[in-house]
């Protein structure tokens, strides 16, 4: 009976097709280039650049991810630079052929360089990207609600980055 039901086992296992999924991780790091949309923010600020790394993992087509990035906008006339600094949590959804869809919110710390003091934000953005092999290339637009003298306002961007992304 034991020699039976061990057999029985051994051919499911064999013959069988597994369906669990071994979880995927994903490492990216991105160079990125801004250009400020919204009125006010634009006005304001000329550009900006600066860099990202990514962590994430998941099952299938479906990746959720850590981000942490730095934005250096630079400022019009006599305003000072502004440094954005953000961790946000993302989800990053494949289709096909490595393109993507991902969406990332969470929290900005901006400074003014020259200034003292600094002010958190909540920030989000959401765009398309496509990886070729380790290269990847995204397409995003986001913001975060900027302090100004009428209040504040939403200071939105488009963001082009370009890096290296791993998925194992």
């Amino acid at each position: 009976m034991k020699s039976t039901l061990l057999a029985a086992v051994v051919a499911i296992c064999i013959c069988g097709r597994a369906n669990a999924q071994l979880p995927k991780v994903l490492i990216a790091a991105h160079a990125i280039y801004s250009t400020p949309t919204s009125t006010d923010f634009k006005n304001t600020y000329k550009y900006g650049y600066g860099g990202d790394v990514e962590a994430g993992i998941g099952f299938g087509k479906t990746i959720i991810s850590a981000i942490g990035s730095y934005t250096s906008y630079q400022g019009e006339n006599s305003v000072p630079n502004l440094g954005a600094t953000a961790f946000k949590l993302g989800l990053r959804r494949y289709l096909v052929a490595g393109l993507f869809l991902n969406a990332n919110a969470g929290s900005v710390t901006l400074k003014n360089k020259g200034i003292d003091g600094t002010t958190s934000k909540f920030v989000v953005e959401g765009g398309a990207g496509i990886k070729l092999l380790s290269f990847e290339l995204v397409a995003n637009y986001g913001g975060f609600n900027m302090p100004s003298t009428n209040g504040s306002s939403f200071a939105g961007a488009f963001h082009i980055k370009a890096g290296f992304a791993i998925k194992i």
